[in-house]
């Protein structure tokens, strides 16, 4: 533990001095420093503003901007002028000044769970082995091509569902993220 705390501290230090030895203690190259202290990888505005244009059409998005209360509803689009919002209770889209925007708070979407997909397959793997063995137990009466055909799905198909169904069935609520600070 107290290694661990000594490279902390030599790193902080590394940090500082990168950034006084630019003579710009303040501004951007002390913001850079800290940010990599606190372990955040710094993104330029153009880039964190690439991230607003990204978010997909119809996404919850609370906008602050100077001079005026932040206005919280679905995101229509953004360009490099600003962005499009039509607020909450409005059916009138709002655009706000790219320069204007001081931050921009999304509920992004979390993705599918690859857990519950690893479980569907399986799941799904063990049914359809079962579902197969059956099968493969039935009297085909003089053509057993639906029987192969049966078995095939089986083996394939339900695991295949399974993963979807475990992947999409599980994916956990949407977590906020602020997408752009200026």
């Amino acid at each position: 533990m107290p290694v661990v705390l000594c490279f902390v501290a030599l790193m902080c230090q590394v940090n500082v001095a990168a950034a006084q030895s630019q003579s710009l203690f303040s501004g951007p190259a002390l913001h850079r420093a800290l940010a990599t202290v606190e372990g955040r990888t710094l993104q330029s505005p153009a880039d964190e503003w690439q991230r607003v244009r990204r978010l997909p059409v119809g996404s919850t998005v609370t906008v602050s901007a100077t001079g005026r209360s932040a206005v919280s509803g679905q995101f229509m689009s953004a360009d490099v002028e600003g962005i499009t919002v039509v607020p909450l209770g409005s059916s009138t889209p709002l655009t706000i000044r790219r320069d204007a925007v001081v931050e921009v708070i999304a509920r992004v979407p979390h993705r599918g769970s690859k857990l519950g997909a690893v479980v569907g397959v399986g799941a799904g793997a063990l049914v359809g082995f079962m579902s197969a063995v059956s099968l493969s137990d039935r009297d085909c009466g003089g053509n057993c091509a639906d029987e192969k055909f049966l078995i095939g799905a089986s083996l394939i198909g339900i695991p295949v569902a399974g993963g979807l169904i475990g992947y999409y069935a599980f994916h956990g609520r949407p977590k906020v993220e602020t997408v752009y600070r200026r």
